[in-house]
C-alpha cells in the first residue's frame, strides 16, 4: 500500500510575504509541506474489517529496527509489528502471576525492543526483553514515588511527576527522575517547574506540565502560557530556553464553548467505570456500586459552571522525534491541536505543518505512527514514512 499524503500549509487569512527574498519576520510562520507515504495499516477501519482487533491502545512506540510496538491494556496484550506490517510477536494476558498483566496502565519502548509496563495492580514496574520474554518486575513503593501517566522515557529512566492517586505529598509541579534500582524504582528530584496557586486548581486553560525527552536524557519543559520551552541537562539543570514571539490567544466564549464540548466527549460511562477500577486497585479497597450514567450527567451539568483563565497557552504539547528534532504543537483558535512548529533543540526555527495531524509515535528512518480513532469504538494505526520537509511554494504567513 503506498497512499502518498501531500499536506498543504495553507492559511485561512493571508498575508503578504514582501519582496523576493526578503527574510520574513520572526513572528511569522515559514510554512511547510510534510510529503508521506503510507507503510502499512493494522487494526479495523471505518471502511474494512482489519486483520488484528484494538481494543484501546495507550501506548506505542518503534525500536531501532523499526518494529512497532503496540500496548492495549483492554486485551491485556502487546503486539510487535515489523516493517512491513507483519505480525512478529504477541505477549501478555490477565492473571495474578509475576509476569502477566493485573491492572496495566501504559507502556515505554526502549530503542532496543525492551517494553516497560507500569501495573498498578502489582504495583511493579513488568520488564520484558526483545521478544516478549519477562526478564524481572521492579517494585513501585507508594511511599515513595510512582511516575504518572505523564511520564516520559528520557534515555534510560523515566522523568515526569508522580501518578495523581498515587502522589506523596509533593510540591505542585515537582518532576521527579525515576531511575531503575535492582529491585525497587527509586525517585530522586529533577525539577521544580511552575505551578498555579492551589486556588486555579480546576480552573480550565490553566498552563500544565508538558515535557518531552531528548534521546540523550535531556529533557524539554513548557509550563506556561508563553512561546518558552526549557531544555534541561539530564541533571535537571537549565541549560537554555527557546521559543518564538507568538502570544497566547485570548479566552473567548467560543472559546469556552469549544472546551466545554471537549470536556463531555472525553468522559464515557465505560471510562469512569475503568477509572473506578483502577482506584479500587490502587486502594485495596472494593469500590461501590455507582450509577455511572448519573456521574456523567452530574458532570455535563457542572460544566456550564468551569471557569477559565484569561488566555489559551501558546503551545498546547511538546514531542521530540527520533532525530531529536522538536515538534510543537500550538493551541489552536479554540484551545484544541493547532499547527505544528519544528524546531531545533538549541532554538533554530525550521518551519511550521498546518493541517498535520500530530503524530503518536516517532521511529527511525523517518518512521511516524497515528492512532485513528472511531466512533465506533474499534481503532486502527497507520504507520508513515515522511519523504520530504519543504517549504510550501506559496508561502502565506501570519503574524
Amino acid at each position: 500500500m503506498r497512499n502518498r499524503w501531500i499536506l498543504p500549509a495553507l492559511l485561512g487569512c493571508i498575508v503578504s510575504c514582501g519582496e523576493p527574498g526578503e527574510a520574513p519576520p520572526a513572528s511569522y510562520d515559514l510554512v511547510l509541506e510534510l510529503v508521506t507515504d503510507t507503510v502499512f495499516v493494522v487494526g479495523d477501519t471505518p471502511f474494512n474489517e482489519g486483520d488484528h482487533y484494538f481494543g484501546r491502545v495507550v501506548s506505542l512506540g518503534f525500536d531501532q529496527r523499526g518494529r512497532l510496538h503496540v500496548f492495549d491494556p483492554d486485551r491485556f496484550e502487546i503486539t510487535t509489528w515489523d516493517e512491513r506490517g507483519r505480525l512478529v510477536s504477541r505477549f501478555g494476558n490477565k492473571g495474578e502471576g509475576p509476569h502477566e498483566f493485573k491492572v496495566p496502565r501504559y507502556a515505554h519502548i526502549l530503542r532496543d525492543g525492551t517494553v516497560l509496563v507500569l501495573d498498578i495492580g502489582h504495583a511493579r514496574l513488568l520488564v520484558y526483553g526483545p521478544g516478549g520474554r519477562f526478564e524481572r518486575g521492579v517494585r513501585l513503593p507508594t511511599q515513595n514515588a510512582v511516575p504518572g501517566s505523564g511520564a516520559v522515557l528520557a534515555a534510560d529512566r523515566l522523568v515526569g511527576e508522580d501518578d495523581y492517586w498515587l502522589r506523596r505529598p509533593v510540591e505542585a509541579g515537582e518532576l521527579f527522575s525515576y531511575q531503575f534500582g535492582a529491585d525497587s524504582v527509586v525517585a530522586e528530584p529533577f525539577y521544580q517547574a511552575w505551578a498555579p496557586a492551589p486556588e486555579l486548581g480546576g480552573v480550565a486553560m490553566v498552563p500544565e506540565v508538558r515535557i518531552a525527552p531528548f534521546s540523550d536524557g535531556r529533557v524539554a519543559l513548557a509550563d506556561n502560557e508563553e512561546y518558552r520551552l526549557r531544555i534541561l541537562s539530564r541533571a535537571g539543570e537549565l541549560v537554555h530556553t527557546i521559543g518564538r514571539p507568538v502570544g497566547p490567544p485570548p479566552v473567548t466564549d467560543m472559546v469556552m464553548d469549544a472546551e466545554r464540548e471537549r470536556r463531555k466527549a472525553k468522559y464515557r460511562e465505560r471510562d469512569l467505570a475503568r477509572g473506578l477500577r483502577e482506584m479500587g486497585a490502587v486502594t485495596g479497597f472494593a469500590m461501590p456500586d455507582v450509577d455511572m450514567s448519573s456521574v456523567l450527567e452530574e458532570y455535563h451539568a457542572g460544566l456550564a459552571d468551569l471557569e477559565f483563565a484569561d488566555d489559551i497557552p501558546v503551545i498546547h504539547t511538546v514531542q521530540v522525534d527520533w532525530n531529536d528534532q522538536l515538534w510543537i504543537t500550538r493551541s489552536g483558535a479554540t484551545g484544541e491541536e493547532g499547527p505544528i512548529d519544528l524546531m531545533s533543540a538549541d532554538g533554530r526555527y525550521e518551519g511550521t505543518l498546518y493541517r498535520t495531524q500530530k503524530p503518536d509515535a516517532f521511529g527511525p528512518n523517518g518512521l511516524l505512527a497515528y492512532v485513528d480513532y472511531h466512533e465506533l469504538g474499534p481503532q486502527s494505526v497507520v504507520v508513515v514514512r515522511i519523504t520530504a520537509i519543504a517549504p510550501a511554494v506559496d508561502q502565506p504567513m501570519t503574524p
